[in-house]
């Protein structure tokens, strides 16, 4: 093992053994993923085609399509109230002197917090992976598109988890963290449409541009990337289909998304380390 990814995991490695083993949390773990499980089983149960209708059509996309947006949904509120409260936790609980006394630096710290929360995400998708995986088997989609969707699920949830980080760092109660979580993915994901309606409202009788060509601010969220990644996988299995498109003024396809949100997770986590340092400067003084 490189002795750089040797250090890093010397520095998480406190942080993920007091989360996982001795806060005792595996009872909750393992009912979310199993009630995550559930869930997902009723929605491919409820689809189930009969055994006649299966013999002429491939059904894997619809089934992917729905477990995808299950874990979408899941992912996307989970990992933001998850990682709201994890430092928030430690300022109730009255333990963030005892994690500073570990030694741990203040970079250590928050980057343990999102390993944590994202470990506990993949935890919780644990039951989906032979559902995902059993896609392909029943025809009309592939591996690949597996593949380039939990990559871009993979980015979203690195993006939302150092949000909620973020959060967490700035309040001290942890109503208060999950009540400005969710306040933040309101907006990230309506409140772009929002501020393009304002524009077209201001100046649509002025310019050219109708309202659907107002796509500013709203190729941003991520409602849209996600659009354009089942648009994608519709264009690739059907030949004839073609996704609505208009002149816009910004138009982003999914990879550019995700690697927007990567720079952005990337961005807040280096915001947020400073303000970190800022706020144990100030109890320490």
């Amino acid at each position: 093992m490189p002795a750089a990814l040797k250090k890093i995991y010397n520095s998480i490695a406190p942080a993920l053994i007091f989360e996982f083993i001795y806060r005792q949390n595996h009872a909750s773990y393992v009912s979310y993923s199993i009630s995550a499980l559930i869930i997902c089983a009723c929605f491919l149960f409820g689809q189930w085609p009969p055994e006649a209708e299966a013999a002429g059509y491939s059904y894997g996309n619809s089934f992917f399509t729905v477990i995808m947006i299950c874990m979408i949904f899941v992912s996307t509120i989970v990992s933001t109230a998850h990682a709201s409260i994890l430092i928030a936790g430690e300022k109730e609980k009255k333990t963030l002197t005892l994690l500073r006394m570990s030694g741990l630096s203040p970079f250590e710290i928050i980057f343990s917090k999102i390993a944590v929360n994202l470990c506990f995400i993949a935890l919780l998708f644990l039951p989906f992976a032979p559902l995902i995986l059993a896609c392909p088997l029943l025809g009309g989609v592939t591996y690949a598109i597996i593949f380039r969707g939990l990559l871009v699920l993979s980015a979203a949830i690195i993006f939302f988890t150092c949000s909620g980080i973020l959060i967490s760092v700035l309040f001290k109660k942890n109503y208060s963290c999950i009540s400005f979580a969710a306040t933040f993915l309101l907006f990230i994901h309506f409140g772009f449409f929002v501020i393009d309606d304002l524009i077209y409202d201001k100046y649509g009788s002025y310019y050219l541009f109708r309202r659907s060509a107002t796509k500013l601010f709203s190729a941003f969220s991520p409602l849209e990337m996600w659009k354009n990644y089942f648009d994608s996988i519709s264009s690739e299995l059907y030949y004839n289909f073609h996704p609505y498109s208009h002149n816009i003024i910004l138009q982003l396809s999914y990879t550019e998304s995700a690697v927007i949100y990567l720079m952005a997770a990337a961005l807040t986590t280096i915001v947020t380390v400073k303000i970190f340092e800022r706020y144990l400067k100030w109890r320490e003084d």
